[in-house]
């Protein structure tokens, strides 16, 4: 099922927060949360217990996304990441595609140590055709029943994508990989979570969510659409 939201009619100030993973900007305050996280349909597509907010500010050349995870057993989520991978570890995942298209898209993956890998795909996920480093500024920070984080994604950092090719309407989704204390670091013992409703997992590409918000650029009006 393809999921649509709308992000509130507003340009945020590139600068407007300082990426430190704690989301305790005014901006934030201002921005629409989205929660309703869910497993894959085939692993149930319930909502999950502990579940995950997100919320994006649109800027002029920029993106920010902040994520809020709850997690009732934070020290266990923090003392077992830094010797695992962003994908091993408790992790969240955003997924963009300027192009609105499921064909090529672009994953960031950041655990909940700040350890972070970016990739671009072709053909839905199946290949990765060139070497891909983005400059983009990340911060995660861990609370009392909660982590959090916060991205900075510059346009530029999407440079996979040609101009020819940027639409006004993007694909994107936001997921959650979740270790449970007590079982093995498998795919049996983590709970994956996402906004989109997926069907097997998160290259699902198909089913990535759809929105819009206009802002004021150069005098002209452009739209974004996540």
């Amino acid at each position: 099922t393809k999921m649509e939201f709308q992000l509130d009619n507003k340009l945020f100030e590139k600068g407007c927060v300082t990426v430190d993973g704690r989301l305790d900007e005014p901006v934030w305050q201002e921005a629409k949360a989205f929660t309703g996280f869910t497993t894959p349909e085939a692993s149930g597509g319930n909502l999950v217990e502990c579940q995950t907010t997100f919320k994006i500010l649109p800027c002029a050349d920029r993106i920010y996304v902040g994520v809020r995870c709850e997690e009732p057993d934070i020290d266990f989520v923090v003392k077992s990441a830094p010797e695992r991978t962003a994908f091993a570890a408790d992790s969240v995942e955003i997924f963009l595609s300027p192009g609105c298209t499921p064909f090529s898209f672009y994953q960031f993956c950041i655990s909940v140590v700040n350890k972070v890998y970016a990739f671009y795909y072709e053909e839905s996920g199946v290949t990765r055709p060139d070497p891909y480093a983005p400059v983009i500024h990340t911060a995660t920070y861990a609370g009392e029943d909660y982590w959090s984080v916060e991205a900075e994604i510059p346009f530029t950092a999407l440079y996979m994508t040609s101009n020819n090719v940027w639409q006004d309407t993007w694909m994107m989704n936001i997921t959650r990989s979740r270790n449970i204390q007590g079982r093995a670091y498998t795919a049996g013992g983590r709970e994956n979570s996402s906004w989109s409703k997926m069907i097997t997992g998160f290259f699902d590409s198909d089913v990535f969510a759809h929105s819009a918000v206009y802002w004021l650029v150069d005098e002209a009006f452009f739209s974004f659409c996540i």
